[in-house]
């Protein structure tokens, strides 16, 4: 997961450790035993006869990046001796995570950030390399990761073999007085293949800064609230498939408290909310608990009658004969003690392999509507293209009727798109009185629906250059820059191996060339001008590279009068960073 504060400074997950300083900073404790005289200039050289696209840069990189991640893995368990075979015996390097002579300090909301004069930084030998890091890390309560990205490369020809690598690195985890923790380093490396292997022969620090926060802004209380559940790790038998499970919150009772209802592939779980702050599932005293499934969830009054019912959708799959089964479109309206499933009865019968419900009054008739964000099932039909795909399920908007159930109106209103739609956000962003609509999507150009007033939506993602080409996978409203206008951020996939690699290709200014770096590219920022146009935040400027995200979620996390963005990241990762 990745938190980012809107422009303020830094907000937290932090590295470094970490001896008290009289103003109440930390500082790494250096012995004169680990620091030696640097050389008149540390600067790793370019290869003079650089390696040609068509001979096997890229196969070079990729050892390069998968060798390092394990060197990251040895680094987070904290074993410095195994880690020692990644270095060579004549390595030299600049220090990582040392008391370089000259920083830069800020000081916001509880969070420190320490800018380095890199220029300063010790140069050392591999064993006092390593003993700097082990002398920073050591007393840490946790190391949470450690990150090798590689983001350029470039290889001599001839041997030996070595090559010229741009690192980012990335230390995070928890102070010894309990704070979280991160610095972040540029660096150049040199890197050389012996026996097979590719080590560090040396490394160029080109930027340093360190992050960190007394004590965590969040904490963990899962388990001392009864909502700690450990089901069956993701590809494992009886949990393979593809569907994000998404929660619902709202109170479902009428008691004043949060309930929120999860679905699992397993069984679902309503979770009550309790007086002293804990939660008690009660998903089968409600009759929720199966059938199991969904992908995604919303808690709302369909009918006015001033309690909650709950929608819940769920994605189709391929069973015998080629059919589409699973669970179709469920509608379990609140019946005091019980939720029943009226689903079909109400208009909502058949499949629909959807990702998303978005809750909106499309037609301001006081009533709320649904619009669902329709994918496509994978293992029926794949994507029919990568940058400009077509042949997902249409979209649906479900007008509710007084009350009384719904209709699929998407055609007429226009927005029954085959493109394989993954998530959506309504709000009103032109400020005329009707509800809009943001829909991104998976393998292609996103849309920005503005409701005509007169039930009709018209796309105008071309118009202000804001159909963000890209593997979309969230989308939310926002005043970013507190200019009373609506912005708008798209979470997409970003590749730092896939930048690497197109960075190579030949032709890259044509668009389908073009269109594949944006595929790779991260997450987007859109600031909505006076004009009622919107332009592309500089990604340079922060705030969107929070790597495979999804689902992302705006809210004032420090209460600063700021928005800031959390980002939910995707898919599973455990202990090393291989295992994805």
């Amino acid at each position: 997961m990745y938190i980012f504060q809107h422009g303020r400074g830094p907000l937290g997950l932090l590295l470094i450790a970490l001896s008290a300083c009289s103003d109440g900073a930390t500082e790494v404790a250096l012995s004169s035993a680990d620091v030696m005289e640097p050389p008149a200039e540390l600067a790793v050289a370019s290869p003079a006869k650089p390696v040609k696209l068509m001979e096997r840069v890229e196969d070079f990189s990729e050892e390069v990046a998968n060798r390092f991640v394990a060197f990251a893995s040895e680094l987070k368990r904290r074993d410095f001796q195994a880690a020692e075979t990644w270095l060579d015996d004549d390595f030299i390097g600049h220090g990582l995570l040392g008391n370089y002579a000259n920083q830069v300090t800020e000081r916001e909301l509880g969070a420190t950030r320490r800018t380095y004069d890199v220029s300063k930084a010790p140069v050392l030998s591999k064993t006092d390399w390593l003993a700097h890091i082990k002398s920073a890390i050591g007393p840490w309560q946790r190391v949470e990761a450690v990150v090798f990205k590689v983001k350029e490369a470039e290889f001599q020809q001839g041997l030996p073999q070595w090559g010229k690598i741009r690192f980012k690195l990335a230390f995070l985890g928890t102070s010894p007085d309990g704070g979280p923790v991160a610095a972040t380093f540029w660096t150049w490396a040199r890197v050389e293949k012996n026996r097979g292997r590719w080590n560090l022969h040396q490394l160029e620090v080109t930027s340093a800064v360190v992050d960190e926060r007394s004590a965590p802004l969040f904490t963990n209380v899962s388990t001392s609230t009864g909502l700690a559940n450990s089901g069956i790790r993701f590809g494992k038998p009886g949990n393979t498939r593809f569907a994000w499970q998404g929660v619902a919150g709202g109170d479902l009772n009428g008691d004043g408290l949060w309930d929120l209802f999860l679905p699992s592939q397993t069984r679902n779980f309503l979770y009550m909310g309790q007086p002293d702050g804990s939660f008690v599932d009660e998903a089968d005293d409600y009759g929720v608990a199966r059938p199991a499934g969904g992908t995604a969830s919303l808690f709302l009054d369909f009918d006015n009658d001033g309690d909650q019912d709950l929608f819940v959708a769920d994605e189709g799959w391929v069973g015998l004969g080629k059919q589409t089964q699973g669970n179709p479109l469920r509608l379990y309206v609140n019946e005091g003690d019980q939720l029943v499933e009226r689903g079909e009865e109400l208009g909502f019968a058949g499949y629909m392999a959807a990702y998303t419900l978005t809750a909106l009054d499309y037609d301001a008739d006081g009533f709320v509507d649904i619009f669902v964000s329709n994918y496509g099932v994978q293992d029926k039909e794949n994507n029919n293209d990568w940058l400009d795909a077509t042949n997902g399920a249409k979209n649906a908007l479900f007008r509710n009727t007084g009350g009384k159930g719904f209709e699929n109106v998407a055609g007429a209103a226009g927005i029954d798109d085959t493109r394989w739609s993954y998530a959506s956000a309504a709000a009103d962003f032109d400020g005329d009185g009707d509800t809009d609509l943001s829909v991104v999507n998976d393998y292609g150009l996103n849309a920005l629906l503005e409701n005509d007033g007169k039930g009709v939506f018209v796309d105008r993602s071309e118009d202000w250059n804001i159909g963000d080409r890209g593997n979309g996978m969230g989308t939310m409203w926002g005043d970013f820059n507190s200019d009373g206008r609506l912005d708008l951020y798209v979470a997409n996939m970003s590749s730092t191996a896939g930048n690497r690699i197109l960075g190579r290709m030949q032709g890259k200014e044509t668009e389908e060339v073009q269109g594949l770096f944006k595929m790779a590219a991260g997450n987007s920022i859109f600031l909505a001008q006076a004009d009622g146009s919107f332009a592309r935040q500089d990604s340079k400027l922060g705030g969107v590279g929070a790597s495979w995200a999804w689902c992302p979620l705006t809210m004032d996390l420090d209460l600063d009068g700021h928005l800031d963005v959390y980002n939910c990241s995707g898919y599973v990762t455990g202990d090393s960073a291989e295992d994805t």
